[in-house]
């Protein structure tokens, strides 16, 4: 079993951590991404080959990963035992076991810097930093739930359809706690909807500037885009005619 060796990360750093987790604790979540943002600076910078590592990861226990949701214990946000890949590709060669440890417990902090973006509402944020944990270890269930959340809020369809596809890979992903997966089952029907409301949305305001940039031409002609009718074809694409 994979575990975060303690003789790889300082002890300084690991009492940071501990006091960042209890500054979440308290509410002080401003305190926390500080705390949490300076043991990053403190972690050697990552690999230029880490964004293609997938590595089979298991947890030490299971105190971490009975159940997802809005907001976990900060003991187990920062667990170590919440360290859990469930890619099945091969280890990356050469790469030490030392390095292995401190890019897994990179993930795992960038992934706490997620869940205080979320709880600051600070959601683009929240993302970005969903996105570098997921980096050092992709499939990472936490990082991608806190994705997920954090796209829905930011909503759009870019945003909501980029939540529904996370949450449907968490769906997919063997280590998802059993708990857990009716609740990403209900974001899913939640999210489907919506999803496809704002595409419908985004299209018909496209359609809408398209239209007005079009009109703002042909004036000058004389002419609007209501003098001009396309029709759909049984074989696809449109055919336009000039109607007076």
């Amino acid at each position: 079993m994979a575990v975060i060796e303690e003789a790889y990360i300082s002890e300084d750093i690991h009492q940071l951590k501990a006091e960042a987790n209890r500054k979440f604790a308290a509410q002080d979540y401003d305190a926390a991404l500080s705390i949490y943002l300076d043991i990053l600076a403190q972690l050697p910078a990552r690999e230029p080959s880490s964004s293609t590592k997938n590595t089979t990861r298991a947890a030490d226990d299971d105190r971490d990963v009975e159940a997802i949701d809005d907001a976990p214990e900060p003991e187990g946000e920062t667990s170590d035992s919440n360290v859990a890949s469930t890619s099945q590709a091969p280890p990356p060669a050469f790469e030490t076991e030392e390095q292995e440890q401190i890019r897994l417990f990179r993930s795992v902090i960038y992934a706490n810097v997620s869940a205080t973006h979320l709880r600051l509402e600070q959601y683009r944020d929240a993302v970005k930093t969903a996105n570098q944990s997921l980096l050092d270890q992709p499939n990472y269930i936490k990082a991608l739930y806190r994705r997920a959340q954090a796209n829905e809020q930011i909503g759009g369809w870019s945003g909501l359809s980029s939540a529904l596809e996370d949450n449907r890979l968490l769906l997919t992903l063997p280590d998802l706690p059993p708990s857990s997966k009716p609740q990403i089952s209900e974001s899913i029907k939640r999210l489907e909807p919506k999803a496809q409301q704002a595409a419908e949305t985004e299209k018909d305001e496209m359609i809408s500037k398209l239209k007005g940039l079009g009109d703002s031409i042909l004036g000058n002609f004389g002419l609007s885009t209501n003098n001009f009718k396309f029709t759909q074809q049984p074989g696809g694409g449109y055919s336009m005619n000039f109607v007076r």
